[in-house]
């Protein structure tokens, strides 16, 4: 350890031993986070590839109900396309997990809703750690487990999105 790191990690620990500095969860009321944890609309982007060769990005939003379930609606940008998907349509299905500690999953299967015939576009699993007082998600998206010959590998980041204000009259 040098000579530097040592005050530092001094007066964090005399801090923390005096009651000065606490951990920050977005659960305050039992210390763990939980399913409403991310209750609320997230604004989130995305990049990386599919397939092992095309570039891929997405930027949407996704909705947890607060009990591990949720919609999501994105724009999917990739070499040859640009795709408009969501949950919502038939088809479409969304459920997330969050752990004690902040990380969690989330299963989506996105559906084109350009595209009559209605047919699933991506389904993909979403790892994350909830961080930023929870207000920010980092994650990793693989095709794994719901459809793994797709070879999607993604990472991206998801901010909580305000409450909007009605407008005045």
């Amino acid at each position: 350890m040098s000579t530097r790191r040592i005050p530092v990690v001094l007066v964090l620990f005399v801090f923390t031993a005096a009651g000065l500095v606490e951990p920050v969860t977005a659960n305050p009321s039992d210390g763990q986070f939980g399913l409403e944890s991310l209750e609320g609309a997230w604004g989130f982007n995305a990049w990386g590839v599919f397939n092992t060769r095309e570039a891929r990005s997405a930027v949407g939003r996704h909705t947890f109900d607060g009990e591990g379930g949720c919609t999501s609606t994105a724009v999917l940008v990739s070499d040859f396309y640009v795709w408009r998907v969501s949950t919502t349509e038939p088809g479409g299905s969304c459920t997330y997990t969050v752990s004690p500690d902040g990380t969690g999953t989330l299963e989506v299967q996105f559906v084109n809703t350009e595209d009559p015939s209605g047919g699933t576009v991506a389904g993909i699993g979403v790892y994350f750690v909830i961080v930023d007082e929870g207000n920010e998600l980092l994650y990793s998206v693989s095709s794994e487990p719901v459809d793994p010959l797709a070879e999607t590998v993604m990472t991206g980041v998801a901010k909580r999105q305000p409450t909007p204000v009605p407008p005045e009259e």
